[in-house]
């Protein structure tokens, strides 16, 4: 940690019975789920960055994904007012708020989360997610733990206000895990959960990613779909595919690299990306095409509807 700014909270902090005051405690069973209107999710979910109005001038998405930190600025906390304006979407298109921001801009919404959440519950969310207060090998543990909580009571807030919301699970370790697959069988209501994997960029933390994953599905009472934000190699789409009982994938690399001039192309092992003279607009739907047709594939291979065969290749 250390950096200027960010407040340690550790076991022995002189505020620790302030921050646990704060959070109710490090308990999760005192957050009740309420039932939310959440559709039914498509298979991919490409997030956007503000001011992408190139990649939509031929192509419209059904959902687009928006990261926290582009609707809200990290220090003065300014909350846009369009979300087609902002992001360059067309009319039509439905938004999922993604609660993922810098630690400078999550930590600096905390004190004024009620205040920022109502002014963002005016734009045109179809649903939210909580906040993700980070998680680090180098924290505290009981930081770690008052994160959690925190998150989840943004959660909380966002039912308050009477917003379509989706808990974000966060965990360091399995004992976090079995305290969230505790919540979710005393929540019937919750249906689906969202799962940001943006961090994992080593080989090393996917790997107990997915063991942890593995052991959390595990002890589910339930099926429950799952909003994972992150992954872009297919090998790790196959991999999630595989553990979870359905998903939605959520990534910004099929419309970054549209952007760039960047289309994207598949074996369907593997992708590669090569330099486009196409329009951006035409390449973005390609793009994500490609994302669209994979999930909808391995989330059919997951329910028996198709053989292995049929799952090589797209065509």
């Amino acid at each position: 940690m250390g950096r200027d700014g960010y407040e340690v909270i550790a076991e022995d902090s002189p505020n620790i019975d302030t921050w646990l005051a704060s959070t109710r405690g490090i308990g999760l069973l005192d957050v009740v789920a309420k039932d939310a209107s959440i559709p039914q999710l498509p298979n991919f979910i490409p997030t956007v960055r503000r001011g992408s109005g190139k990649l939509f001038t031929q192509y419209q998405p059904e959902y687009v994904g928006v990261l926290l930190r582009d609707v809200v600025s990290p220090v003065k906390l300014e909350v846009a007012t369009n979300l087609n304006e902002r992001t360059g979407a067309p009319i039509g298109t439905k938004f999922i708020l993604m609660g993922y921001g810098s630690d400078e801009l999550i930590e600096n919404l905390w004190p004024h989360k009620e205040a920022i959440f109502e002014q963002l519950a005016r734009l045109d969310w179809t649903a939210v997610t909580s906040v993700n207060y980070s998680i680090w090998d180098d924290q505290p543990h009981a930081e770690r733990l008052i994160n959690i909580k925190r998150g989840l009571l943004t959660y909380e807030d966002w039912q308050r206000i009477g917003v379509s919301a989706i808990p974000h699970i966060y965990w360091c370790g399995r004992k976090d895990l079995d305290a969230w697959a505790e919540w979710l069988s005393k929540n019937p209501l919750v249906a689906t959960v969202a799962i940001n994997l943006q961090t994992l960029g080593s080989q090393e933390s996917w790997s107990r990613a997915m063991d942890d994953l593995t052991h959390f599905v595990g002890k589910l009472d339930r099926d429950i779909h799952f909003l994972i934000t992150g992954p872009q190699k297919l090998a790790r789409i196959q991999q999630l595919a595989d553990i979870v009982p359905s998903m939605t994938l959520s990534n910004g690399y099929a419309l970054r690299m549209a952007a760039n001039g960047q289309q994207i192309e598949t074996d369907g092992v593997e992708t590669f990306a090569g330099y486009s003279t196409a329009n951006r607009s035409g390449i973005s739907a390609s793009n994500t095409s490609i994302y669209e047709r994979y999930v909808a594939q391995t989330n059919q291979h997951r329910r028996g509807r198709v053989t292995d065969r049929q799952l090589v290749g797209i065509s």
